[in-house]
């Protein structure tokens, strides 16, 4: 939240199962949002882009799962019409473009009319981001980098992936994006014993089921 605050992007890291999901979808939670930012928390736009649900692995599949839930997040926040209009024809673009050179246009005319039509910064929270990163063309990633050298302070990204984006760069275009993580990237780790043993107990108190210390240890 920190690097949000000061529009930084950020990278969390981790294996399988240990919360990063979990944790980008509570930063996505309007309480989450108010607790560390405060009165400030309705000058921030968080979208959830749960990479697991892009129907092809490709450019135009990117782009059209992040607008999609960026649509979504409009709808449930009660934006304006007007503003999800022109998100959602620069959705209709992205999936429908006859013309492959107008799908990243269409997305980039979309994340920049949004910034221009609304107050709010906006962050993108890319969860699962490691197939995606891996496979997707690297001129995705030039794009999406010269979009936030662009917008600079009205855009971030936070990503999830298993290991440090730099690990996984591919060549210079992918390294470029990679830059703007490199300060702030962040390793998510396993609690700790006495943290383990609370979370147990929660659990047992909220579902009414009694444990022994054995049970608990196990």
């Amino acid at each position: 939240m920190g690097c949000v605050r000061d529009a930084e992007c950020c990278a969390i890291v981790g294996v399988s199962n240990i919360g990063k999901s979990t944790l980008l979808r509570a930063l996505s939670s309007p309480e989450t949002q108010e607790k560390h930012l405060g009165a400030a928390s309705n000058e921030y736009l968080f979208v959830h882009v749960d990479l697991n649900l892009v129907s092809q692995v490709t450019e135009q599949g990117f782009y059209e799962v992040t607008l999609r839930n960026i649509l979504q997040t409009l709808a449930s926040r009660g934006e304006d019409e007007e503003l999800r209009q022109t998100v959602q024809s620069g959705y209709k673009t992205v999936v429908g473009a006859g013309n492959p050179f107008m799908v990243p246009l269409a997305f980039e005319d979309s994340i920049q009319a949004l910034s221009a039509s609304q107050p709010a910064r906006l962050v993108l929270l890319f969860d699962e981001f490691d197939e995606v990163f891996a496979e997707v063309d690297s001129r995705v990633f030039v794009r999406l980098r010269a979009l936030r050298d662009r917008l600079h302070e009205r855009l971030c990204y936070v990503t999830a992936s298993g290991r440090p984006l730099s690990d996984e760069q591919r060549d210079r275009a992918t390294g470029e994006f990679c830059e703007m993580f490199a300060a702030h990237t962040r390793f998510l780790k396993p609690l700790s014993k006495l943290d383990a043993q609370s979370l147990v107990d929660v659990w047992a108190r909220r579902t009414r089921s009694p444990l022994t210390a054995d049970d608990i240890v196990f």
